[in-house]
């Protein structure tokens, strides 16, 4: 039932937009972009954590555990193995919940022209904005889309299908920068640059890894999120956005959208 639920949530987006944004609107050439809407449902969603069994799943014994992430690698699942084989999300995106789950209230309210900028870029270059955060702040959020264009079918499987490659970093008023998650890929069975061919591919419980902070090279939607190490508060002050392209195809120029928390500024 995602499917469904996210497109009327879309939809709502799109209303609002005609309505409230820009008023009266023709979607077809005024709308939001599609990495538009996407950077305001990730940006929005609530994140999802379990990273150890609930009881219920314990006492299930194997109709509580996931085969395909039993340990030892075998197809088998004992209650001792339940804890490790039971699926796990972490902080931050996950193979099993994504970004989290939609939050149509939250998107509504940051469908929003001082929340969302959208801008172009060619190759080399760098847009930079400005953000003013207030005190007592323990979290901000910020994210990046684009609408890539097609990917090589001839390139190894299980590489970055990336054509053109833009980069967030965020720079607080003390001049650290925040980068966005990063998750890694799961191992791949490849034989000649295929899948095996008994299509048995299987995920064990230690190849399922939290997400890290990093420059990201993979994804056309990169999230920051910013969390005040070892508790307290954000500072206050002026943030700034920096997007740069890292790699645009020749005389292209590549659309992009960025959300935050607060009114973003570009810089002339």
């Amino acid at each position: 039932m995602a499917a469904p639920v996210v497109s009327g949530i879309s939809a709502l987006i799109l209303e609002k937009w005609k309505t409230e944004v820009v008023p009266g609107a023709n979607l077809h050439t005024q709308g939001p972009w599609n990495s538009t809407v996407k950077a305001i449902l990730v940006h929005t969603a609530t994140d999802l954590i379990k990273d150890q069994p609930d009881e219920p799943e314990l006492r299930e014994g194997v109709t509580g555990a996931n085969p395909d992430l039993c340990s030892p690698h075998n197809w088998s699942c004992t209650r001792e193995s339940v804890s490790n084989s039971i699926v796990k999300y972490f902080k931050g995106p996950d193979y099993a919940t994504g970004y989290g789950l939609v939050n149509a209230g939250k998107a509504l309210d940051y469908t929003d022209s001082n929340r969302v900028i959208q801008d172009s870029i060619v190759d080399a270059a760098s847009r930079e904005f400005t953000m003013e955060v207030p005190g007592r702040l323990n979290r901000l959020r910020f994210t990046l889309a684009w609408d890539d264009l097609p990917g090589s079918l001839s390139s190894a499987i299980n590489t970055s299908k990336l054509v053109n490659d833009l980069n967030i970093r965020v720079v607080d008023p003390n001049g650290d920068s925040h980068f966005p998650w990063i998750l890694d890929p799961l191992p791949q069975v490849i034989d000649s640059n295929q899948p095996p061919a008994n299509g048995i591919d299987p995920i064990y419980a230690e190849d399922v890894k939290p997400a890290r902070k990093s420059i990201n090279f993979a994804d056309n939607l990169e999230v920051v999120d910013v969390d005040p190490a070892g508790g307290g508060y954000l500072p206050s002050g002026q943030w700034r956005i920096i997007v740069s392209a890292y790699r645009v195809a020749s005389g292209h120029k590549q659309d992009f959208s960025v959300v935050a928390d607060y009114k973003i500024i570009p810089i002339p």
